[in-house]
């Protein structure tokens, strides 16, 4: 749906770190066993969840969990390629703060609003009704508004914990 490319975000980050050392982590991260604390924290990455898109492209699905539902949904893809100065890695981060979940609601929302309003003017076509219908209208829309952008920031703090994960000098 090219209406929600709006709510995208992209960003670039230098790292003077090799694609293979990043790689690596990635890959070390993934095998690592999550400890019982880390359920419990809201930024750290769960590398368990990492797709790998191509040798040089990532995708992380965040959604929420039992143990944090406030976390925002989405997803964040990342694109590693050597910089200018062939000194370290440039990291392209893009994120989509929304899932397929969130189209189907707005599809849903849409017609539940078509019905709602067919029905309440075939039943009574009165200034309440009209006030009804139009508050419905204002309201479901602006909700729908508002879900991506508070995602967005959400995923922008689980982005800062990544790279700074990847910016940390050990190897963990």
């Amino acid at each position: 749906m090219n209406v929600l490319k709006k709510y995208h975000e992209e960003i670039k980050y230098d790292l003077e770190q090799s694609k293979e050392r990043i790689i690596t982590k990635i890959n070390k991260g993934k095998t690592k066993r999550k400890s019982f604390i880390d359920y419990f924290i809201d930024d750290l990455p769960d590398f368990e969840k990492i797709k790998v898109l191509s040798t040089n492209k990532f995708e992380i699905p965040v959604n929420p969990t039992m143990f944090n539902p406030l976390k925002g949904t989405g997803k964040i893809i990342i694109s590693l390629k050597d910089n200018i100065k062939k000194t370290g890695t440039e990291i392209q981060i893009e994120i989509i703060p929304y899932n397929e979940a969130y189209v189907a609601t707005i599809y849903l929302v849409f017609i539940f609003l078509v019905v709602w309003t067919v029905f309440g003017l075939a039943i009574r076509a009165k200034t309440n009704t009209f006030i009804v219908v139009a508050f419905g209208w204002i309201i479901f829309p602006f909700i729908l508004f508002i879900i991506p952008l508070q995602n967005r920031s959400k995923l922008r703090k689980y982005r800062d914990a990544f790279i700074a994960m990847l910016k940390n000098k050990s190897s963990r």
